[in-house]
């Protein structure tokens, strides 16, 4: 009688044990389990958002963008011999320093830009970060690529000015069943919205749009002869004589090629893409440059400019500032235009800096080393 007590006892025992693993699993079928980030609630750029559903878990990234506000070149109009205040391809240019998984979803979005000029396409990775996601630490690891793969596409393609990144959404979906997790991405919209920079609304536009640049580039092409530094020169004459600073700041293509090109008025962001957008054209290296500069008042903020590639040397180009505002009004000299044109290490030194930064939160990216001295 003892041996069947103690039977029952462990039988007992054995079916409690079952009823208690049973219950852990179905708490994780019904998307119980936490991942790494529940609970933060500091908002911060690519801050990761939980979503629970009946049978997974959804986790959400968001990219951060950094607009550039630049100090503006004064000259003095009374000063009329005003002086200086003082590898590889462009195309992919920041793409070839990111990590392989950056590099992953830099592909997947550049694969399907014809798709996202609908401006709500979702892009299915599938499992392609299964083995990255199982890792402590995967799902910061994939928020940090996921910033730095819309930083480098943001810098070397700058004719995505229609799709607004930040309103782009890196979903990862966790299916848990038994004791494995499986783990798929997707790129979208936020959910009921879309990813159209402002002013921008169906494909039909932004295809109008596209093609009204790509006239107005083959127009400007057209137009520039002679060896590489000559055609340099012709296009950031045209780029100083048609385009005009926006004091304002706020314009709604202010900082993109249409802005620059179309509607002629936009800060230096617009200036550094129009510049590239036309030379990515007629096969000149240009490269987009992030960094502070300091003006004639003193006054040191954000700026943008262009390395671009001569032979075997490397120089710099702010058409930005080679369109200085004239204290009293006038127009710009021939010195002043080309005060900033192919400048050599010496010259930028005295008051751009470069920071390889182009958000916050991302990578630092290098840049191609400049030549000591000025072209000219």
């Amino acid at each position: 009688m003892e041996k069947k007590s103690n039977f029952g006892k462990i039988v007992f025992i054995l079916i409690i044990f079952i009823i208690i693993i049973l219950g852990i699993l179905i708490m994780k079928q019904s998307g119980m389990e936490l991942l790494p980030n529940e609970g933060n609630t500091e908002e911060t750029s690519g801050a990761v958002k939980n979503m629970m559903s009946e049978s997974n878990i959804k986790n959400e990234m968001q990219y951060e963008q950094t607009n550039i506000v630049e100090p503006v070149l004064k000259v003095e109009t009374s000063n009329s011999n005003t002086t200086e205040n003082t590898m590889q391809e462009s195309n992919g240019y920041f793409y070839s320093q990111l990590g392989e998984d950056a590099k992953k979803i830099y592909d997947a979005i550049e694969n399907h830009i014809e798709e996202m000029k609908t401006g709500n396409y979702t892009i299915d990775m599938g499992d392609t970060f299964q083995e990255l996601l199982e890792q402590e630490d995967g799902s910061a690891r994939l928020e940090q690529a996921y910033q730095d793969a819309w930083d480098a596409i943001n810098t070397d393609r700058v004719d995505l000015f229609y799709i607004d990144s930040s309103k782009v959404r890196l979903y990862t979906k966790q299916t848990t069943f038994w004791n494995h997790s499986t783990y798929t991405v997707s790129i979208g919209p936020v959910e009921n919205s879309n990813y159209f920079a402002q002013g921008y609304t169906s494909k039909q536009m932004v295809e109008q749009t596209l093609a009204e640049l790509e006239n107005t580039k083959q127009t400007i092409v057209s137009q520039l002869t002679g060896n590489t530094y000559q055609k340099m020169a012709q296009l950031n004459t045209y780029l100083v004589d048609t385009i005009t600073y926006d004091e304002t700041l706020n314009r709604t293509n202010t900082r993109n090629i249409y802005g620059a090109l179309i509607e002629k008025q936009v800060v230096c962001e617009g200036y550094a893409k129009a510049l590239k957008y036309v030379l990515d054209a007629i096969d000149i290296p240009c490269v987009i440059v992030s960094g502070t500069a300091t003006n004639t008042d003193g006054q040191t903020e954000a700026h943008m400019w262009n390395y671009v590639q001569i032979g075997e040397n490397w120089y710099a180009v702010d058409s930005t500032w080679n369109d200085p505002a004239i204290v009293g009004g006038g127009s710009p000299t021939h010195a002043m235009k080309t005060a900033y044109l192919c400048k050599g290490q010496s010259t930028m030194q005295k008051d751009h800096i470069p920071n390889g930064k182009v958000s916050q939160k991302g990578m630092t990216f290098t840049y191609p080393i400049l030549s000591q001295q000025d072209y000219y």
